[in-house]
C-alpha cells in the first residue's frame, strides 16, 4: 500500500466513525491533520521525501479547501520548512517559514507569540547558510515580540530572555548574555524570593558567561559571526543597551562573580526540599570543575569528594557514578582551524593526535599520530591541546591520570592552486 492510499484509508477510517447529522456532517480537518502527523513521524525517522510529500498533500488540500489564508497553514508550513532545513535546503526553508510568519500575522496580528518558534525556526536555516546578521535580527525580533506582550519584569519572559542570552552566548557575544542572566536573576528574585530553584538556570547561565570570558569556545559559529551588529538596542529596549554596555565595562574579569553564582545554586539545592539528586550533583560538579579550570586545586577535589557522595548516597545516581568520573571529562577544548582564502580549491582535512591528562586534568605528552594533509596544522594542533583542561578520571573516589587518549580534528582548509 502506497502512502497515499494509507493515507486516505486513515481518513476513510475517521470518517466513519465521526457522527453525521445536518449539523456535524464529516470534519474537513481531518485529511490535513493525519497528513502533517505522518509527516511529523517520518521526519523523527529519517523519512524525509516522505514527509515533504504528506507536508506538501496537506498543504494544497488546506488552500483547496479554505484558501491561502487558512490558520492550518501555519503548523503545515512549519512542518515542510523543518523538512527542508533537516534535507539542507536552507534557502527554501526560509521562504517556506517566511510564508508560515505570513499567515501567521494575518490570522493574529502583526505582534502575536505564535510567530515567536517560527522566528527560531528561521534562525537555524539562516545560520546553516552563514547568514548571522539576518539570524541576529530574527531574534531581536523574537525577543521584541515578546517584551511587547509581557513587559521586562513579567517572569513570562524569562524563557525569552533564556533564548536571547543563549543567542548572544552562540555567537561570541557574552556580555549582552550576562547582562540578561543579570536580568533574569532580577526578575526571579523579585517574583519568587533569593531561594527559589527556578533562580537555577538564570545563576548557572551568568557563571559560565564569566567561564567563556576566560576560556572562550572556539565553536566555528561564533568565528564565522565576527561582524555581525550585536548590540544594536532594538530587541533589548534602552534599558538593556545601557545594562549591557555596563556589563562591558565594570564585569570584565571579575571571576570571582561566576564563582559566586555557581556557589549559590548549590546553596539553593542544599535547601530545597524534593530536589532531584542528579540535579544536585550537576550543581556541585559544575562548582568542582569551574575550581579546577582556575587551578584552585584543593577546593576542586573538596567539591569533587561532595559531589562524589551525593551521587553515591542515592541509588538513581550511583548506578551512573562512572558518567561522571569514569573517564576524563574536557572541560576546554581549544582547536585550531587553518587560514582559508577564496582562492583555490576548498578541501576537507584531519589530525588525530594522542595525550595523557593528569589527575589535575592537565594535558601531556601530545603526539600527532595522523594528519590528512601532513604538516599543515602539526604544530599549533599540539599547542592547542596542550592548553586543554579535564576533569580527570576517579578511582575509588581518588583523582587519577589517564594515558594514551585519542582525538580526531576534522577541518576545512584551501589548497592553492599551482600555477
Amino acid at each position: 500500500m502506497t502512502i497515499r492510499s494509507f493515507v486516505v484509508a486513515l481518513a476513510c477510517i475517521s470518517c466513519w466513525i465521526l457522527p453525521t447529522g445536518p449539523a456535524q456532517g464529516t470534519d474537513p480537518n481531518v485529511v490535513p491533520e493525519v497528513l502533517m502527523d505522518l509527516g511529523a513521524i517520518q521526519r523523527r525517522t529519517g523519512e524525509l521525501e516522505e514527509a515533504q510529500t504528506n507536508y506538501e498533500m496537506a498543504i494544497e488540500q488546506i488552500e483547496d479547501e479554505s484558501g491561502v489564508y487558512d490558520t492550518r497553514l501555519v503548523a503545515a508550513l512549519s512542518g515542510l520548512g523543518a523538512v527542508l532545513h533537516d534535507q539542507g535546503r536552507f534557502d527554501e526553508a526560509v521562504q517556506v517559514v517566511d510564508r508560515a510568519m505570513y499567515v501567521s500575522r494575518m490570522n493574529a496580528g502583526l505582534h502575536n507569540l505564535n510567530q515567536v518558534e517560527l522566528l527560531n525556526q528561521l534562525t537555524e536555516s539562516l545560520v546553516a547558510q552563514g547568514e548571522f546578521q539576518a539570524a541576529s535580527d530574527k531574534q531581536a525580533y523574537s525577543f521584541t515580540l515578546l517584551r511587547r506582550a509581557y513587559g521586562l519584569r513579567n517572569p513570562e519572559i524569562i524563557p525569552g530572555v533564556y533564548r536571547l542570552a543563549g543567542w548572544y552566548r552562540r555567537i561570541g557575544d557574552i556580555y549582552v548574555a550576562r547582562s540578561l542572566y543579570d536580568h533574569a536573576v532580577e526578575v526571579l528574585e523579585e517574583a519568587y524570593g533569593p531561594e527559589d530553584l527556578r533562580l537555577i538556570p538564570a545563576l548557572q547561565g551568568l557563571a559560565l558567561t564569566y567561564r567563556l570570558e576566560r576560556f572562550p569556545s572556539s565553536a566555528g559559529s561564533r568565528e564565522s559571526a565576527a561582524g555581525v551588529d550585536l548590540t544594536t538596542g532594538a530587541a533589548l529596549g534602552p534599558e538593556f543597551s545601557v545594562i549591557a554596555e555596563r556589563s562591558r565595562i565594570a564585569q570584565i574579569n571579575r571571576y570571582g562573580d561566576g564563582e559566586r553564582a555557581l556557589k549559590r545554586a548549590v546553596l539553593i539545592y542544599e535547601k530545597s526540599e524534593n530536589v532531584d539528586p542528579s540535579d544536585r550533583a550537576r550543581a556541585i560538579l559544575d562548582l568542582a570543575d569551574w575550581y579546577l579550570l582556575f587551578e584552585k586545586w584543593k577546593r576542586a577535589f573538596e567539591t569533587y569528594d561532595l559531589a562524589h557522595q551525593v551521587i553515591l548516597a542515592h541509588p538513581s545516581t550511583a548506578l551512573r557514578v562512572d558518567e561522571y568520573f569514569g573517564d576524563p571529562t574536557p572541560l576546554y577544548f581549544p582547536l585550531p582551524q587553518p587560514g582559508r582564502s577564496p582562492y583555490g580549491e576548498t578541501k576537507q582535512g584531519y589530525i588525530d593526535v594522542e595525550y595523557d591528562v593528569s589527575d589535575r586534568g592537565e594535558v601531556a605528552a601530545v603526539r600527532v599520530t595522523e594528519a590528512d594533509p601532513p604538516g599543515l596544522i602539526d604544530f599549533r594542533m599540539r599547542k592547542y591541546v596542550r592548553l586543554a583542561r579535564f576533569r580527570p578520571r576517579f578511582e575509588s573516589g581518588k583523582p587519577t591520570g589517564a594515558l594514551a587518549l585519542t582525538y580526531r580534528h576534522n577541518f576545512t582548509y584551501t589548497q592553492r592552486e599551482e600555477k
